[in-house]
Formats: structure tokens, C-alpha cells, sequence
């Protein structure tokens, strides 16, 4: 009984599949220092958010979501030898994460 760890660290990707994900999506984008591959526990599946900016998202989703639904199957098939169940979402970075400064006015 000494290998026994935590039901939420089970449910997290492995990194290996994180680090592949991420290797994918640098090679789509033109700036590669803007991808970031971030999961998120869920029940009953973990949220894996990958993270580009904002000029570089539609060549992550592709035309009709085509590249997305390829990335979100090579997850899926990646995850699924391990019985996990992770989910692709592909986002902007957050407001707080961006470099130009600007602020909303009330």
C-alpha cells in the first residue's frame, strides 16, 4: 500500500502529453513564447487550457475548428491509455498577463 497517491493527482495529464500538446501548438504559432499549456482539475475531467495570443488563436483552431478538434484527438488518444479524461480548450491569455499596458476606463 506504499504506492498509493491522491484521486486528484490520478486524474491529472501526464506532462509528457502536456510538453506534446505544447510542441504542436509552438509549431502553428508565430511566436512561440506566447504558448502555454495549463491544466486544470475538474470532475470528472481535467480542463487542459492551451494559452496563445490573440493574433495567433485562429491558427491554433483552424479553419471550422479542423486543427482544435485534431489537437483535442491526439489528447484524448494520449490520455486515454493512462483512463483519464482531459478536455482542450484553446484561450487567450488572461487580461492581467497582458504586456501592452492598457487598462478599461470606467
Amino acid at each position: 500500500m506504499e504506492n498509493i497517491t491522491s484521486q486528484a493527482e490520478n486524474d491529472l495529464c501526464p506532462q509528457a502529453v502536456l510538453d506534446l500538446i505544447g510542441t504542436i501548438a509552438k509549431s502553428l504559432v508565430a511566436d512561440e513564447s506566447t504558448v502555454h499549456v495549463v491544466q486544470k482539475p475538474g470532475n470528472p475531467s481535467t480542463i487542459v487550457e492551451l494559452q496563445v495570443s490573440k493574433e495567433d488563436i485562429g491558427k491554433v483552431i483552424g479553419r471550422q475548428g479542423r486543427t482544435a478538434e485534431a489537437l483535442r484527438t491526439i489528447l484524448n488518444c494520449s490520455t486515454a491509455k493512462h483512463n483519464l479524461r482531459c478536455l482542450l480548450h484553446v484561450v487567450e491569455p488572461n487580461p492581467t498577463q497582458a504586456d501592452d499596458g492598457s487598462s478599461p476606463e470606467s
